[in-house]
């Protein structure tokens, strides 16, 4: 309602005829990508069509690959399918897999909705989806050729993933979750604002209730000749005929193509915020299980070339990240624990990345990589450490920054299970000191440009989202961190440094100190000053 502007009245029970279905939850005893290729084979030579759904696209890409050297004959049988792909390439497998030519398909959310597969049988989750909506739009996209079908969940080595298989409730008897819309958000109210004045004249009068919420960016679009005044000057019209094919739904920063080094043939795209972490000199770009090395980046021209390669390894990304509070909208309050959210600047630079081993993914070496920076101003939170929390870590024998790191990368896991997100969807960043902070820190901020509603939400749910870091790596029996408790796929450092034992010590000292936890608003969005000391040693997630 708050999106469209008018009620809604809601549908709460399905009355569709279906067959039985059966969920599967696996905790796999080795490799879960090892569990998944067996469980894909044994259902599709059993006669049930398959669809396997991971959660990144080089996993896609690589269980492919494993599939094809494992079984080739059953690999012809099974396509892999990701955002990225040239669009004939997707309709093609689409066509195919509606068709029945294939057995299978291992697909990111690429699949997930909007396209109809057909008549498959059986779901494989490559780990937990990251909500309960997400789970179940992927398992409704089996069953639905009037035969019983079975989704199996193999949870991945991941702290939401562990927290799940001891929880199951919270599968399948929680609610979907509460949707996060911003419908404030400036970016993508400019987007919008133009392709609806490309298909219908904004008038000055029946629109102006929108047109004045937006009066800045509305002022900005004209300026910028992306929106112009009618003949008559009672309506805002578009100067572009098509804009929204300039809209990207998969993300943000713009495209670049892949090209073909040689011929200069497009074999894919990406986006701009994927660009340096998947297309950097040097990276492997996957592409239909096929590796291609990057041989240049060319940032005028948003072109990526590459050339056809047969190794047995791909590439990783090593970031750094610099973070400042621009503005403070909300404050903990009623309580010893120090916080907000706001809106941060985030300065993300790809400084190397690791060559890691295919087959077992041991890292072969690290390089290093002189890129620009990357600068974005999302929506983020931010919570402080004790005033004596160094105090305490050395007592203790901790590293505080590893206690700060593990507790970011354990909170990032599990905040999925309380707000409508993936991981993702998140950053991070810890760091020993923050001069806006006045010490030690963690901050965790959205991917989103301009900020979806969930730092808002995750400040408020911080107490239980603290009790469940604590209690996940209380029960985890590793010694010193593992990843199913704090160490993360997508750390741009390499998951170092990492203290297990003080994170656990840290999100107490947090919990004690959270007692009569409030939220409360910022005094009028409040500037936070910086201090003049730089930004003491920090992780990013």
């Amino acid at each position: 309602a708050a999106l469209a502007g008018v009620p809604f009245r809601q549908i709460a029970e399905s009355g569709a005829p279906r067959e039985a279905r059966h969920f599967l939850l696996v905790r796999p005893a080795a490799s879960p990508y090892t569990a998944a290729l067996e469980t894909l084979g044994e259902l599709v030579r059993g006669g049930q069509k398959t669809i396997v759904f991971t959660k990144a696209r080089r996993i896609t890409e690589l269980l492919w690959t494993w599939l094809e050297r494992r079984d080739r004959e059953l690999a012809g049988r099974v396509r892999s399918y990701r955002a990225g792909f040239l669009p004939e390439e997707r309709r093609d497998i689409e066509r195919r897999l509606f068709a029945g030519e294939l057995d299978g398909v291992i697909s990111t959310s690429a699949l997930e909705m909007g396209i109809d597969v057909g008549g498959l049988d059986a779901c494989v989750l490559v780990g937990y989806p990251g909500s309960v909506m997400a789970t179940w739009q992927r398992s409704g996209r089996v069953g639905r050729s009037g035969r019983d079908s079975i989704t199996v969940l193999l949870a991945l080595p991941d702290a939401l993933d562990q927290w799940l298989l001891d929880h199951p409730h919270q599968l399948v008897g929680r609610p979907c979750e509460q949707l996060l819309v911003d419908p404030d958000n400036e970016l993508v109210a400019a987007q919008h604002l133009v392709c609806a004045a490309a298909e219908r004249p904004l008038d000055l009068a029946a629109d102006g209730e929108l047109l004045a919420r937006f009066a800045p960016v509305v002022g900005e679009l004209l300026r910028d000749g992306r929106l112009a005044r009618g003949a008559d000057s009672e309506t805002l019209i578009a100067l572009a005929r098509r804009p929204w094919r300039d809209v990207s739904l998969r993300g943000t920063g713009g495209g670049f193509a892949i090209v073909e080094a040689a011929s200069g043939a497009t074999i894919g795209t990406v986006d701009g915020a994927r660009v340096f972490g998947e297309c950097h000199p040097g990276a492997i770009y996957l592409h239909a299980g096929r590796p291609w090395a990057v041989v240049e980046l060319d940032l005028p021209g948003r072109r990526v070339r590459a050339e056809r390669v047969d190794v047995d390894w791909y590439t990783s990304p090593l970031a750094e990240k610099e973070t400042e509070i621009l503005e403070e909208l909300e404050t903990i309050a009623g309580c010893g624990l120090r916080g907000g959210s706001g809106r941060l600047r985030v300065t993300e630079r790809t400084i190397g990345f690791e060559r890691r081993r295919s087959q077992g993914l041991d890292v072969l070496d690290r390089q290093s990589l002189d890129l620009p920076p990357v600068v974005s101003e999302p929506h983020g939170l931010w919570i402080s450490a004790p005033a004596d929390a160094a105090t305490r870590a050395e007592a203790r024998g901790d590293n505080l920054l590893g206690s700060l790191h593990a507790l970011e990368h354990a909170a990032i896991g599990l905040l999925p299970s309380l707000v409508l997100c993936d991981r993702n969807d998140l950053g991070g960043i810890s760091l020993a000191v923050h001069p806006q902070l006045g010490g030690p820190g963690i901050f965790v901020y959205e991917a989103h440009a301009g900020g979806v509603g969930i730092a808002r939400r995750a400040l408020r749910e911080l107490p239980e989202l603290l009790r469940r870091v604590e209690q996940l790596l209380d029960r985890c029996p590793c010694e010193s961190g593992c990843p199913a408790c704090v160490q993360s796929p997508k750390c741009g450092n390499g998951n170092r440094p990492l203290d297990k034992a003080g994170a656990l010590q840290l999100t107490r000292d947090l919990l004690a100190a959270a007692e009569g936890y409030a939220v409360a608003p910022a005094a009028d969005g409040r500037q936070v000053a910086p201090a003049g000391a730089p930004e003491g040693a920090g992780s990013a997630a």
